[in-house]
């Protein structure tokens, strides 16, 4: 998996839920699930085009609202925000 598909894969985690569950689906089959746009769309029956279309929108949709909100940014990964609250109770 590439670096780049790491971050938009996070970035999916934290921002899923406002894409719409075919832009999800097919984020996730390509990041998460490392199918290639051909995969994905002998999967669902449309074009490779089609596909690369959709994961597109996706991928930017994720990239603006981060841009936008920044809470990946600030919170870092959940292993961060695990590893803080660790600490915290380790220090109580």
């Amino acid at each position: 998996m590439s670096h780049d598909n790491v971050y938009i894969s996070r970035l999916l985690d934290w921002y899923g839920p406002l894409l719409t569950d075919k832009q999800r689906e097919y984020l996730n089959c390509y990041c998460n699930d490392d199918l290639s746009l051909s995969e994905i769309a002998e999967n669902f029956g449309i074009t490779a085009a089609g596909a690369h279309d959709i994961i597109s929108r996706a991928r930017n949709k994720l990239l603006d609202t981060e841009k936008k909100l920044g809470f990946m940014a600030r919170f870092g990964d959940y292993g961060d925000i695990g590893g803080n609250n660790l600490e915290v109770q380790d220090g109580v």
